[in-house]
Formats: structure tokens, C-alpha cells, sequence
């Protein structure tokens, strides 16, 4: 029977004072089962071992002076035209900004067999992030649009598997392989005060996405979402009358895709018009894709022969 406990108090500086330290305790619990006597009958189990675990991390990542007001010296310009130098508030600070705390809880399973040439770990975790250090919107009369505040909660939950192998060993040729998968599911539990939904934009530089919202995260829904129209293929010679000049007008009740009807033509992009009401708005936004994989893995396999030749 193993056990391990740990505590530890961290301190920032980014921090205002009464708010700079946390305290984040953990502890472990394993049982090596395969020691057990009525275990010691399985020739094939080498060694067996299922762990439990639960602790808290912190995180203090935000700027040196997040949580202080703060004024820059600018440019003002006063009667004529007269430019005079002044300084202005950059930064709304926040001293009630603290530590952001994640807690996981872990279980898991060792398996060494058959000499150990088959050995198998599986982990299911659950790990909750609370007062998340992140740019809460505040209301534009303050003079700003966000400040950084302790807001929200964040759900993973996950399940990891990994398998290694030694197909082939002998005197001069050897052949193992591993294999692993991973499977991890987000959920937001909340947001800022009130919010039930966030708007995240693009910021490349230049291109038609330009600081365009497109991705979004929703209480109760994953973390991130991509956020946009449905395409619905491209209009068609049928979407269209065509007048006794040539002229090709979108039917009525054909939706128009945001331009204005008279510039659409065929071949032009379609998309989905969600509420029905004959054109597309903002209104018909929906999610339209997850933004993290449904599993990550890989298979490795190692071929080594005279130990002077290694394939991977």
C-alpha cells in the first residue's frame, strides 16, 4: 500500500496584498494488488497496481500589473490644434484578483504480464478549473470593454490507454510496439456574471475573417465551438427568373445569402437560413463544428536488429 501526500502555498507578486498566496495540497493513493497472496497464482500477472489520486494546482498567469490601475502618457489635443502631452487611464486594474485553482481527481491501472512483454495503463481523470484569470466584459459606461477577473468554471473529463507490446525477441532481432489513445470531453460550467454565452474573433492579419466572431463557448456546451453560417452548396440557374433583358433576379422565396438580392447571381455561395425568414442575418449563426478531436493517438513500432540497426 502506497501513499503520498503534499502541500504547498505559492506566492505572486502580480498579486495586491491579502490576495497574493494560495495554497494547494495533494494526495495519492496506490494499492500493488499483485503482491496480495491470493494474487501470487497468476504466472501471467508480473505486476498489478491501481492508483487514485485528487490535488489542486494554481495558475497566476496574467501581466506584472493586471491587478493594478495603471496610466499612460499620451497625446491630447487641446484649443488650435495645440498638441499637449497628458497622461490617461490604460488600465482599469482589479485588486480582488487572485489565484486561479484547478482541481483533478485521477484513477488508474497498471498491468505488467506475461514477463512483461504486455503492459497495459488506463487513467480516467476529471479535472475542474474555477476562478479562471480571464478578460471579463464590463459595461462601456466604465470607460473600458474588459478587465481581468477570478470568473468562471471549466469541466475535462477524460480517459487515456496505453498499450506496449514486445512482439519478437530474440538473439538478434527484436520487435515491440505502443500504442496509446486518448479521449478528453470539455464542458464550460460558467461563465462572468450572467453571461451565458462568449464571442471569440479571428485576429489574422488581414483577410476577409478579419476580427470576425468565430468561435463561441456556451454554458453547458464545450469550451470552444466553431461559430458560423451553414453553407448550403451555391444557387443554381433554377434559383433564379431571368428577365427579358438577361438579367438573372433571385426568386422570392429563395433566401438571399447577406447581399443584397439584385447583386446575387448563380454559381454564388448559399447558405442555410435558419429562422425561415427569407434572408441571411446574424440570426441564423449556429454552431457549426467542435473544436477539439473526438481522440488523439498514434502506433509506434521499433524493429531493431544486432543493436546496429534501429527502424522506427
Amino acid at each position: 500500500y502506497l501513499f503520498t501526500a503534499s502541500a504547498r502555498a505559492d506566492g505572486s507578486s502580480k498579486f495586491t496584498k491579502g490576495h497574493r498566496w494560495g495554497f494547494f495540497p495533494s494526495g495519492a493513493f496506490a494499492w500493488r494488488f499483485s503482491k496480495e497472496n491470493w494474487m501470487k497464482g497468476l504466472r501471467w500477472l508480473d505486476d498489478g497496481k491501481l492508483r487514485t489520486s485528487y490535488g489542486l494546482t494554481g495558475n497566476n498567469r496574467v501581466g506584472d500589473f493586471s491587478a493594478y490601475g495603471s496610466i499612460i502618457l499620451g497625446d491630447y489635443y487641446a484649443i488650435n490644434n495645440v498638441i499637449a502631452e497628458c497622461f490617461v487611464p490604460s488600465n482599469l486594474g482589479n485588486s480582488e484578483l487572485t489565484w486561479e485553482s484547478t482541481a483533478q481527481a485521477d484513477i488508474g491501472l497498471d498491468l505488467y504480464m506475461f514477463g512483461s512483454r504486455v503492459n497495459f495503463t488506463a487513467d480516467v481523470y476529471r479535472k475542474t478549473t474555477s476562478n479562471l484569470l480571464l478578460q471579463a466584459n464590463v459595461p462601456y459606461s466604465s470607460g473600458y470593454t474588459t478587465v481581468y477577473k477570478n470568473v468562471g468554471k471549466v469541466r475535462n473529463d477524460g480517459l487515456e490507454l496505453t498499450l506496449n507490446t514486445v512482439n519478437v525477441k530474440t538473439r538478434n532481432f527484436k520487435w515491440t510496439s505502443d500504442f496509446n489513445i486518448a479521449f478528453n470531453r470539455d464542458k464550460v460550467l460558467e461563465l462572468a456574471e450572467g453571461e451565458e454565452s462568449i464571442l471569440s474573433k479571428v485576429n489574422f492579419t488581414g483577410g476577409d475573417y478579419k476580427d470576425t466572431y468565430l468561435y463561441i463557448a456556451q454554458v453547458g456546451k464545450p469550451l470552444a465551438s466553431f461559430y458560423g453560417f451553414v453553407w448550403d452548396g451555391v444557387y443554381g440557374y433554377d434559383d433564379f427568373d431571368i428577365t427579358a433583358s438577361g438579367d438573372y433576379v433571385l426568386k422570392n422565396d429563395v433566401p438571399a445569402n447577406g447581399n443584397a438580392r439584385s447583386s446575387i447571381r448563380p454559381g454564388d455561395i448559399k447558405y442555410v437560413d435558419q429562422n425561415k425568414d427569407g434572408d441571411v442575418t446574424d440570426a441564423d449563426i449556429v454552431v457549426i463544428g467542435r473544436a477539439n478531436p473526438i481522440h488523439t493517438g498514434g502506433v509506434n513500432n521499433n524493429f531493431i536488429y544486432k543493436k546496429i540497426c534501429k527502424i522506427k
